[in-house]
């Protein structure tokens, strides 16, 4: 063998890996790579980064006699599939800016048809992908399609051109017509959306009479945990997602809702006394979210008590976001969901167990199933999938045989995968007598507890929510993936590129960190050594900014109410030499006017208003959308008012506040630290530049330009699952999004001529960027 090849995934894994001498590896995941091999005692001779499809391409050339090994779960993504031809399309930020278009949507794979490519039927499809579009019509502005960046001038207006930019595999973009002024664009921008019924909206807008006299801004009660869901179009999601902020927020829920083109789908936690309100604003004649009027709001059994919520908060905060689907099913054509089997309510489902004819298909995954079940006469075929996109073919695997008329039960946790799932039993396979419980698991377990019977469901109920898991019957059904003794706690796997969902006791967490397996736990320690290595603890000893050293009582209590009220997210702080660093800077500069794009909990912040020790600033201003943690940094920022400089706290988006600095014509800053969503880094250094928002002799400092994966760090994450339409691996999805969020800023950054940039390997990676 030549040279073998390895490209890492998570989930992969190869049976046997044979050689005698070091090898080198070239793969688009070096941590990764590394990790491998330091698991099977390989030697690695080098590990370069490159995509898989230039490798291919250079070694196919040069290398007459390649054997290698992929660990790829699927080949190379080609760019001609048949007769058909596949486009990267993107709306350019300026479009995507006016549209008000959510970043999950700012771009599109469109497949056209034919042994050509066709720019009339490209076109097509961009404005079926792009929904968004739509609003231009009966304006002056259009769009154009441009080739390489979103900012070129390379047309893509006729067959031939759009041959050569598929040929020179470059992505194209939206734009608006560069002869569109900017001003007609900011004017489009800054218009309501509905402006012939500005009015209809306003009164839209205003909060009920039913609504509490004073807005709820705590949760000092106790909690029902509830759920809903339909599947209804919505032509706009974002402008739904609007209303619903707006309605929800001052009854203090909190929860995730997702919504999509085919409905909505929720899971929130809400005050006793906001429920009321709540009922009323869904009830079927409310005209104020008429897509949701009516809608069945599935409640859990128990209350949560104000101690409970307050120990263990099922959410932090209320989170509405827009998807492609509610529930990510990894099919192609979409289900006729009006043919999806007869629903059955809980008592009809409590008789339907009995049925020793029927089949019992249980479309959760297999966590889920060994955590608790339905025990009846019925025949179970639980279907023991690890995400729902795997629920087809189980599906097909598990009845192949079975005659058509026969009768097949589905159930799932809230309802809504098993919606899917009938359609699916009815429109692919052809059953005609497929039935589903009505509110899942979950709504037969209140109903069995408001009529007293002997459940059928035995165990607990996993539940998509930081409380993981929720008892229905005292049984313990599940067991220890490591030992087999009987176990009830699920989590994940603490090395994250492994990161499965497990069921494990607590003497085999302990014993092996959380971890899955000695070979996770032997990959944890090696990542948990570099990531705080001797060399950080060096620095931070021989630092020193003020007599007392660099971290000041003040900052010591921040981060020890940081560490018990964020144990999560605490890693998020600067830290003592991160802080050093931030103070120096400062120092250097001689700056005065500070600006801060996300507090956290304001340990930077105290940095630079100068508990490191004396500098020159006069005022800092922070900027923090979480409410809890801007809380938090009040708190501390009162403690300190008087003895440093002074601090201005904005509560609210970083653009927002950006964009109020602007219409105020505030004085520009000496220096600004951005420390904010990283997905938005280039919106925010495109916004600061253009506006002039940074002195002349300024610095902008960025945080977290070599942002890796943390590893060991989250207990558990709050796992966005198949109920709500992801991938449970979720958060080893994010941590990917996020290097490619950070790594375009850096790309970004280096080709504007209007500045300089240097990278410091502090941390995750500190940047300096500074006028030319």
């Amino acid at each position: 063998m030549r040279l073998l090849m390895l490209w890492m995934s998570p989930c992969t894994q190869l049976k046997a890996v044979a050689f005698a001498q070091p090898v080198a590896f070239w793969t688009s995941s070096p941590s990764k790579t590394f990790c491998f091999a330091f698991r099977r005692g390989l030697k690695v001779a080098a590990c370069r980064r490159r995509s898989q499809r230039s490798v291919l391409r250079h070694l196919s050339a040069n290398v007459p006699d390649l054997a290698y090994v992929t660990g790829s779960t699927r080949e190379p993504e080609r760019e001609f599939q048949g007769a058909q031809w596949v486009f990267r399309v993107y709306l350019a930020p300026q479009l995507r800016a006016a549209l008000r278009v959510a970043a999950s949507d700012r771009k599109g794979r469109i497949f056209v048809p034919g042994t050509e490519p066709s720019l009339e039927l490209l076109r097509k499809g961009i404005w079926e992908r792009f929904s968004a579009l739509q609003r231009l019509e009966g304006t002056p502005l259009h769009v154009v399609l441009v080739a390489h960046r979103p900012d070129s001038l390379e047309l893509v207006d006729s067959d031939a051109l759009l041959k050569e930019a598929w040929q020179a595999k470059a992505p194209l973009y939206l734009r608006f017509d560069p002869q569109i002024s900017d001003s007609m664009i900011e004017e489009f921008r800054q218009r309501p959306r509905n402006t012939d019924g500005v009015r209809e909206r306003q009164r839209a807008r205003m909060l009920p009479p039913f609504y509490p006299a004073k807005e709820l801004d705590a949760v000092d009660e106790d909690i029902q945990m509830l759920s809903f869901y339909r599947f209804v179009p919505i032509a706009e999601p974002e402008e739904l997602a609007s209303r619903l902020r707006f309605y929800l927020k001052p009854l203090a829920i909190r929860g995730r809702i997702y919504i999509a083109p085919e409905g909505i789908n929720a899971q929130v936690a809400v005050p006793l006394r906001s429920l009321d309100a709540l009922k009323r604003l869904l009830e079927a004649e409310s005209p104020y979210l008429v897509e949701l009027a009516g809608v069945y709001l599935n409640l859990d059994p128990q209350l949560l008590s104000a101690a409970q919520f307050a120990a263990q908060p099922p959410f932090r905060n209320l989170h509405i976001r827009c998807r492609q689907k509610i529930v990510a099913d990894g099919l192609k054509e979409p289900l006729d969901l009006t043919q999806a089997g007869r629903e059955l309510s809980p008592a009809e489902w409590h008789q339907a167990l009995e049925d020793p004819h029927a089949i019992l298909i249980d479309v959760r995954n297999d966590y889920e199933t060994q955590l608790g079940t339905f025990f009846g006469s019925a025949e179970a075929r639980p279907l023991n999938t690890r995400t729902y996109r795997e629920t087809w073919k189980a599906l097909e695997a598990r009845l192949a045989n079975e005659p058509r008329d026969r009768r097949i039960l589905t159930f799932c946790t809230g309802g809504i995968r098993c919606v899917k799932a009938a359609a699916y039993l009815e429109n692919r396979l052809g059953f005609q007598r497929v039935e589903r419980l009505a509110g899942g698991v979950v709504s037969y377990a209140a109903e069995a507890h408001r009529q007293g019977w002997d459940p059928k469901f035995k165990g607990s109920i996993y539940v998509f929510d930081e409380r993981l898991k929720t008892p229905v019957t005292n049984d313990i059904l599940s067991r220890c993936e490591t030992c087999s003794a009987p176990a009830l706690d699920v989590l994940h796997c603490a090395h994250v590129p492994c990161h499965r969902r497990m069921i494990q006791c607590a003497r085999c967490r302990h014993r092996l960190s959380g971890c899955c397996s000695p070979e996770c736990q032997r990959g944890l320690e090696l990542a948990l050594a570099s990531a705080s290595n001797e060399l950080h603890w060096y620095a931070q000893t021989m630092s020193r900014t003020a007599p007392w050293g660099t971290e000041a009582p003040i900052l010591r209590e921040l981060a020890a109410e940081t560490h018990r009220k964020f144990p999560q997210a605490a890693h998020m702080m600067s830290g003592p030499v991160q802080g050093a660093v931030l103070h120096a800077v400062a120092r250097l500069l001689r700056a005065q006017r500070v600006l801060e794009l996300g507090t956290f909990t304001g340990y930077a912040t105290l940095c630079f208003a100068g508990a490191m020790g004396p500098n020159h600033v006069q005022t800092v201003v922070t900027v923090e959308q979480d409410p809890n943690a801007a809380d938090t940094a009040e708190q501390f920022f009162k403690c300190v008012a008087g003895q440093l400089a002074p601090i201005e706290l904005h509560r609210g988006a970083v653009l927002d506040v950006l964009e109020r600095f602007r219409d105020q014509a505030v004085a520009p800053f000496d220096l600004i630290y951005l420390d904010a969503d990283k997905r938005r880094y280039i919106t925010y250094f495109d916004f600061i530049l253009d506006h002039r928002l940074l002195s002349p002799n300024g610095a902008l400092l960025v945080d977290n330009v070599l942002f890796r994966p943390v590893y060991g760090k989250q207990k558990h994450a709050q796992m966005e699952d198949v109920e709500f339409g992801e991938h449970a691996e979720r958060i080893a999805l994010r941590s990917r999004k996020l290097m490619d969020a950070v790594h375009a800023f850096n790309q970004h950054v280096l080709e504007d001529a209007r500045v300089t940039q240097v990278i410091l390997p502090i941390r995750d990676g500190l940047s300096i960027i500074q006028w030319r």
